[in-house]
């Protein structure tokens, strides 16, 4: 017979911390959401899609499947399968004659429930970082799972990182438990639903819209421009829209908005200068029609210098008004304005995209690909991501140009024609 203090000591090798089934839990681990409902399946694709800058190393190949490893998706994912399965971490029935029994690191490893995979690989990400979301807030990402999810984290570090030096056992499992028994109903539900299948019909809209886009060589221009008052303050969406329209509709007798074949606008906030408030102002893809003359012009450093003509003399215009009822259609805009023009590559999370300007050729399937099968749908679900401080609710914010009614005119979409 093995004497006692041998079979103590074999009991002691068994014992198993959280910390130590932290690696055991990862090893070989692909998180899939193939066990959600297909509503929350297409959500955490758009997740992916958003996360793509994050990626190390960036950016990706268009043809390559993108990794669903990072912090923010197994935040989105943890959220979604909690919604839907009982917060239990492991396959165990504890009852009184095992509650003490010590088992083998592997048994725990094996009894993994799938939540508790996906917890452990994200608490992966958590544990030993002072600041774990900083790349989350640096991606301008904002989700209600997101929310939640770093309110809890925040209020229950302290518990989740005691418990992870403890050793496994029936009581640890149910505090651990317990924990997130509490998570799960502070959870928010159902709150992208209604949204996402909005932007469904958008981006179906938008598809066929760059079809006809790429029926020829193009061009793609990206910037954000944002128009402001001269003397200080900020415009209304209401009022950088009628701007944008003007300018487009004037510009469109001159180079290189006579070339213009279409554009895609969608209204966002960032902080131009570090520091600064986040303010309202227009994403907007340009596609040109591709065009010899076009080679000798740098697009950003000609609209540049047209738009500084278009509001110089816009604003002359208005000091010269004497009773300062100007006619036309900013009109409405009792003020002098000017603008900030930040030229932007097309998306730097996709190697075929990473560029200003993008050349997409009929016969170029992988560009034409990497375009409309990542650009398009995350410029589109965009917004599901980044809400705007008082947008109201029905107003889109992604606007389209029309296909013309002939090959010599293009018809722009008024601005309240939204897609």
């Amino acid at each position: 017979l093995m004497p006692q203090g041998a079979l103590l000591q074999k009991d002691i090798t068994k014992q198993i911390t959280f910390d130590e089934l932290l690696t055991l839990s990862m090893r070989k681990k692909i998180f899939d959401c193939q066990h959600l409902p297909q509503i929350a399946q297409n959500y955490l694709d758009k997740v992916a899609l958003m996360d793509l800058r994050s990626v190390l190393p960036p950016p990706i190949s268009h043809k390559n499947k993108i990794p669903r490893s990072s912090l923010l998706y197994l935040i989105e994912l943890f959220c979604e399968t909690l919604k839907t399965v009982p917060a239990k971490l492991f396959n165990i029935v504890i009852t009184p004659a095992t509650s003490n029994k010590n088992r083998s690191p592997k048994f725990y490893s094996d009894s993994l429930t799938r939540l508790g995979h996906i917890w452990f690989g994200l608490f992966k990400h958590l544990k030993g970082v002072d600041y774990p979301f900083t790349q989350i807030e640096i991606l301008g990402f904002e989700s209600q799972n997101v929310i939640d999810f770093r309110s809890f984290f925040y209020s229950k570090a302290g518990e989740l990182l005691d418990l992870c030096n403890h050793t496994i056992g029936s009581e640890t499992i149910q505090k651990y438990e317990e924990i997130l028994r509490g998570f799960k109903a502070s959870l928010n539900v159902n709150t992208y639903n209604k949204q996402l299948k909005e932007l469904d019909k958008s981006f179906e809209k938008l598809s066929k819209y760059a079809e006809y886009l790429l029926e020829k060589d193009v061009l793609v221009y990206r910037l954000h421009l944002k128009f402001g008052r001269l003397h200080g303050g900020n415009f209304s969406k209401k009022e950088q829209s009628a701007i944008l329209t003007e300018f487009l509709r004037v510009g469109r007798s001159t180079q290189p908005l006579r070339w213009l074949r279409g554009y895609i606008l969608r209204w966002d906030e960032k902080g131009f200068v570090v520091g600064q408030d986040k303010t309202l102002y227009a994403d907007l893809t340009l596609i040109f029609n591709y065009d010899s003359e076009l080679q000798s012009i740098d697009i950003y450093q000609s609209l540049d210098s047209f738009l500084k003509r278009f509001i110089d003399q816009r604003n002359e215009n208005y000091r010269n008004s004497e009773d300062l009822s100007h006619g036309g259609s900013l009109a409405f805009i009792k003020a002098e304005f000017t603008y900030l023009l930040d030229p932007q590559v097309i998306w730097d999370g996709v190697i075929e995209l990473s560029s200003k300007p993008l050349k997409i050729e009929t016969i170029d399937k992988v560009t034409r690909g990497a375009f409309k099968e990542k650009y398009l749908p995350y410029i589109c679900y965009k917004s599901l991501f980044s809400p705007i401080q008082g947008w109201v609710p029905k107003e889109k914010r992604l606007t389209l140009g029309h296909k013309p009614k002939s090959k010599h005119v293009l018809v722009k979409k008024n601005d309240d024609e939204q897609s």
